[in-house]
């Protein structure tokens, strides 16, 4: 039991040693994906993609209090994602619409 328990430990050590080498955008499409993927929504606002990614410690922790707006489109323009206007529910705010990511989650295995 206990060489299965250090072999889990020691694979997630390397995942995690080797997401947190990645550059800053590509560890966020990552994160993103997970957002769409655990909520399986087609669209997500600013607000709410901005209050879950800040709850990650990394991102938390990206300047002082959390990713911003700004910081948000910085990272995700070399992949060509820009936010615009979604609609949730029967409200309308900018946000990101889940097939704009689809290009770059296809550029990255889902394990990183």
């Amino acid at each position: 039991r206990w060489p299965a328990k250090a072999r889990e430990a020691a694979v997630y050590l390397v995942q995690a040693g080797r997401k947190e080498a990645l550059p800053d955008s590509v560890r966020l499409v990552s994160d993103i994906r997970s957002e769409f993927h655990d909520h399986d929504v087609q669209a997500v606002s600013t607000r709410d993609l901005l209050e879950t990614l800040n709850r990650m410690p990394s991102w938390k922790a990206h300047s002082i209090g959390g990713l911003t707006s700004t910081e948000l489109a910085k990272l995700l323009r070399p992949f060509e994602i820009t936010p615009g206007t979604v609609r949730i529910g029967k409200q309308t705010m900018k946000g990101y619409k889940r097939k704009v990511f689809e290009k770059a989650w296809a550029m990255y295995p889902e394990d990183i």
